[in-house]
């Protein structure tokens, strides 16, 4: 007799298999559905599957072998080429994943030089200074040493490219000035006694590497002189290397660029006012720092988008608007595209003389990108600007990925672009609109612009900082207008009279404009809960932020919106 209960069991377990399939396949369609309708935005995707091989990289505990990498590229190619449909996709996918790994690898072993392994000193130092750093206490020289020896003996096994020597100021320094006493500059050849050390480790686990910033810098050790640099006569040119001219040279214009400017404006003022036109924020006091931060102000000090775009955009509207005022050259010269050249050419220079940080490349690319589609007659200011600029900029520097300049830069400018995009032209002024409505539409766009940016960012300063600045909002609305307004147009205007010795006034503008900032600055740092603080959150919670933001900026459809569930989630597993 047959089993009716074994019956009616497979009769029950086929149905129910019957109907996960049939789900299954109406998944998979809607998902298919959904990913051909965004197939534009595939192309976003590729700086984050680059981003995610230089994180894999990057958390291996060894070093892998180099076969590796190829191994796997080798693979990937040929899933692509000979793969179809889903597997063609897969192939991409890992192909740009493991392209990052092997950009890791490769430029690791590219960087590597050799380090001083223990402490050893005091040594005598003989070699040439490449940067000066001043700050209030001592001078920061960074030195392609050519002998480190002791008793006339080499001291260390393999002479490092560059060490890092701190060097104590006289007691006749000018810390408020930061002039400095000693004869030295960017170029001399000197000799001093210091004690070095290796290259320091994170102090806690996941925390900040200092050694492996050092690592890409090419700087083996690092140390502090017990002795005053002498400067002695430099090697024969036929053992001097004239590559490091350029750079050399460059040091030494921000240097001399950062001293004229702290010698006009005196104090404070004249320390933010070197760091926003070189880059060099080693002069700035302490106190200065910590009230930009908890007034969530810090982000001025980094040249970033917002500087750049500044910088450029005077130039541009500036030479166009003054050609547009001679009706001849107006009427039969292209003067917008003479304007862009000339912005570009000048944001071209702001990048060398900040000192090219990773913020400072990303804005520069972007800010290239729109000037050269001013060239072409286009439009360029969009996501995959920055997807194009976030994608050279971890192909060539994939330890770039790491760094919080990084990090917080291209997050703020994502959800910006995102916001931007989304909201269109209700953002936009109209021109019937009197000049009330206009001033407030532009206090509306700094407010929704500091909001955007501070909560893209927030998750990143939560986890490397454990603090956020509860008033940053407030603070920024006080800033921006001065900064867009007054102080960077004045920059501007600085480093073009500069040349010719009239900058001075133009300065003196400056410096006012930064004292009224550091004072709004310091009024909201000083409020009562001006700072949360936060303790140590796990790397899957940022991880976790990260791909929700991601998802939610990135995507077009209705399914963007599931990127939300991310910050439960993440405050979940913190």
């Amino acid at each position: 007799m047959p089993d009716f209960g074994e019956m009616a069991g497979n009769s029950a377990t086929g149905r129910l298999s019957r109907a996960c399939a049939a789900v299954a396949v109406r998944l998979t369609a809607q998902i298919t559905r959904l990913l051909a309708a965004e197939r534009p935005q595939f192309i976003l995707w590729t700086p984050v599957l680059l981003g995610i091989g230089i994180a894999l990289y990057f958390a291996l505990p060894v070093e892998p072998a180099p076969a590796v990498g190829l191994a796997g590229l080798a693979c990937c190619v040929w899933l692509c080429w000979r793969g179809r449909g889903p597997e063609r996709i897969a192939g991409f996918v890992a192909l740009f994943i493991i392209l990052g790994f092997c950009a890791a690898q490769w430029r690791t072993s590219w960087q590597a030089a050799p380090i001083i392994h223990k402490t050893t000193g005091p040594v005598s130092i003989t070699g040439t200074i490449l940067k000066i750093e001043e700050r209030s206490s001592d001078l920061r020289l960074l030195l392609a040493p050519s002998a480190i020896g002791r008793n006339g003996a080499q001291a260390v096994r393999a002479l490092p490219v560059r060490i890092r020597v701190t060097v104590k100021r006289a007691a006749t320094d000018d810390p408020a000035r930061a002039t400095g006493v000693l004869p030295i500059a960017a170029g001399d050849h000197i000799r001093l006694r210091a004690v070095l050390m290796p290259p320091p480790a994170p102090v806690r686990p996941g925390g900040f590497d200092y050694g492996r910033m050092l690592w890409f810098d090419r700087i083996g050790g690092i140390g502090y002189a017990v002795s005053h640099p002498e400067t002695i006569a430099p090697p024969d040119s036929e053992s001097r290397d004239f590559t490091m001219q350029p750079a050399i040279w460059l040091a030494d214009l921000r240097l001399r660029i950062a001293r004229h400017v702290r010698a006009r404006i005196d104090g404070e003022a004249g320390a933010v006012a070197a760091a926003l036109m070189t880059g060099d924020r080693a002069a700035i006091p302490e106190a200065v720092t910590a009230a930009l931060r908890d007034s969530g102000l810090a982000h001025l000090l980094a040249i970033s988008g917002l500087h750049m775009g500044l910088l450029a955009g005077t130039i541009f509207f500036a030479l166009r608007g003054g050609l547009s005022l001679i009706p001849r050259i107006a009427l039969y010269f292209p003067i917008k595209k003479w304007a862009a050249v000339t912005a570009l050419a000048g944001a071209f220079g702001y990048l060398l003389i900040s000192g090219g940080s990773v913020p400072t490349q990303r804005a520069f690319l972007m800010s290239a990108i729109v000037l050269v589609a001013v060239l072409c007659d286009r439009t360029a200011l969009s996501m995959r600007t920055v997807a194009f600029a976030a994608f050279l900029i971890l192909l060539l520097t994939p330890e770039a990925l790491l760094q919080v300049g990084f990090q917080m830069s291209f997050a703020a400018v994502i959800a910006l672009i995102a916001v931007y995009e989304t909201l269109g032209a209700r953002l936009r002024p109209h021109a019937s609109q009197g000049p009330i409505r206009r001033l407030a539409g532009f206090f509306l766009a700094i407010g929704l612009t500091s909001l955007v940016a501070g909560l893209a960012t927030a998750p990143f300063a939560i986890f490397h900082f454990h603090r956020f600045a509860d008033y940053g909002l407030i603070a920024n609305l006080l800033a921006m207008p001065l900064v867009s307004c007054w102080i960077m147009p004045s920059a501007v205007l600085a480093f073009v009279l500069m040349p010719f010795g009239l900058d001075g006034p133009i300065l003196d503008l400056m410096g006012w404009g930064i004292s009224i900032l550091l004072q709004c600055a310091q009024m909201v740092a000083a409020w009562p809960g001006a700072v949360t603080t936060v303790p140590d959150l796990p790397q899957l919670a940022l991880i976790t932020v990260i791909f929700g933001g991601l998802w939610l900026c990135l995507w077009r459809g209705g399914w963007r919106w599931a990127g939300l569930a991310a910050l439960p989630v993440a405050l979940l597993i913190a």
